[in-house]
């Protein structure tokens, strides 16, 4: 059985060490906030990243439907390094930087409005920031209007809230753009209406090329380019050869080189001497989008096994449970609410939260003080672990944040189904609890009596104390 130490660790490097940082500011995003236009006929509405390579979002992806409102929100915190605005030149890019940044140094709550709109045939980004502070609960706003210039360079910036400001707006995920229909919904149906129609064959119709296929695609091109005074580089398939990187270093390669670097090599291959990425930009990009199309699909796998394990609890009668069962359900089942970032950004993510954090150091230090068998009720175990994970968040004077209670409870429900289901009952060719097959761990709902049953969990075999033989 894993150690105490390995506990902490498995809880996703959530634990205990920022259980004492400061406070933290918590900031909302509203898009499109068509409440700041006259007229909603003026609101432009981006084109969203990348929907060539994206599937098309839904309501039903994953746990994103549990949502409810779909919040899009950053905690924002005195820790946090400070933005780099040193080549930032407009006074109002600066202006509204340094108003952000200020949050850093508070306690409160903040409401960041966007819209992009049309004023005289050129494009602006429309702004309200409302602040609340929480020791003086007094709450000014401000308005910025940003020219297309002045926002390029904003999002040009490499900052956190930054990163989730440019998702909110160009609609990056899955979550936020699902916020912004939302939103559309709400408020103009016309928007709506118009804003579905005109991405409709867009979505999911290209198709992303794997790191390796591109970087294959971009050695044969640059030993092409420069067959006059380098080794020719006509057969890659067959010789290698040398090729001259943009960087100006040369280098010498082979298929078996590239044959044997993974895709996370491929993507991140870089020159020996300078240690300048090969592909290029767009490549780099469509690398990514590759890579993350097989991270939605290994997720989608494991996704129905935990779905069936979110059903509500009910059963009271009294029960024995093993701690160490418990303990290792909860890390797991936090973690398969973490997507992919395509799916929802991890700076927007639950399972990253610090109240996240300090709800699992408190689970773990109240199991820890219980004896090897704890006699509860499922109802009344999902019950008491829920409560002291609220109970200890607020006890760190810290604001729940939009989504998170219900992230909670979702967590602590899996994982107390996951506890209760542990043990398999085999009854002729079919399989009651949670069993193994090979190397995964099944589970077997009962209470499911049409279509299959039975999920694959993936390789979680020792997320529960119990002997299993394989079937």
């Amino acid at each position: 059985m894993p150690n105490t130490d390995d506990l902490t660790q498995q809880m996703g490097n959530l634990a205990l060490n920022y259980a004492h940082q400061p406070s933290q500011h918590l900031l909302t995003f509203d898009y499109p906030a068509i409440d700041l236009l006259n007229d909603a006929g003026d609101v432009f509405l981006l084109e969203p990243h990348l929907l060539h390579w994206r599937p098309r979002p839904q309501a039903l992806m994953f746990h994103l439907a549990e949502w409810d409102p779909m919040s899009l929100f950053y905690t924002m915190n005195s820790t946090a390094p400070a933005c780099d605005v040193s080549d930032v030149d407009s006074e109002q890019a600066v202006s509204f930087l340094a108003a952000v940044e200020s949050l850093n140094k508070s306690n409160g709550t903040s409401t960041m409005s966007i819209v992009v709109h049309v004023e005289n045939a050129v494009a602006e980004v429309r702004i309200r920031l409302s602040t609340t502070w929480a020791r003086s609960n007094t709450t000014k706003t401000t308005f910025w209007d940003l020219s297309v210039d002045d926002w390029e360079t904003i999002m040009a910036l490499s900052h956190p809230w930054v990163e989730v400001l440019g998702d909110v707006v160009y609609r990056k995920t899955t979550r936020s753009f699902l916020a912004a229909e939302q939103t559309l919904k709400q408020h103009s149906s016309i928007l709506h209406h118009g804003d579905n129609q005109k991405w409709t064959d867009s979505w999911g119709s290209g198709s992303a090329s794997s790191a390796q296929t591109l970087l294959v695609k971009v050695v044969k091109y640059l030993g092409h380019r420069h067959s006059d005074s380098l080794l020719p580089f006509d057969n890659l398939e067959v010789d290698g050869g040398t090729v001259q990187l943009p960087c100006g270093h040369d280098i010498s390669i082979t298929p078996e080189m590239i044959e044997n670097l993974t895709d996370a090599e491929c993507i991140n291959a870089t020159c020996n001497f300078c240690d300048t990425r090969i592909l290029p930009s767009d490549l780099y990009v469509e690398a990514k989008m590759s890579e993350e199309s097989y991270k939605i699909l290994e997720a989608s796998d494991k996704h129905d096994g935990w779905t069936t394990l979110t059903h509500e609890i009910t059963i009271t009668s009294t029960r024995p449970f093993s701690k160490n069962a418990i303990m290792n359900a909860i890390p797991a089942a936090v973690d398969s609410l973490k997507l992919p970032e395509t799916i929802e950004s991890a700076r927007m993510s639950p399972v990253s939260l610090r109240q996240t954090s300090v709800a699992l150091a408190t689970i773990k230090h109240y199991l820890d003080q219980q004896p090897d068998t704890i006699d509860k009720s499922p109802f009344s175990l999902a019950y008491d672990l829920e409560s002291l994970a609220v109970e200890a968040v607020m006890g760190e004077g810290l604001i729940i944040p939009p989504t998170w209670r219900t992230f909670n409870k979702i967590a602590l429900t899996r994982a107390v189904n996951l506890a209760s289901l542990r043990r398999c009952s085999k009854i002729g060719d079919g399989h009651d609890g949670v069993h193994m097959h090979g190397r995964k761990l099944f589970v077997s709902v009962p209470y499911m009596t049409e279509g299959d049953t039975s999920f694959d969990m993936g390789d979680l075999r020792e997320v529960l104390d119990v002997e299993m033989g394989s079937d």
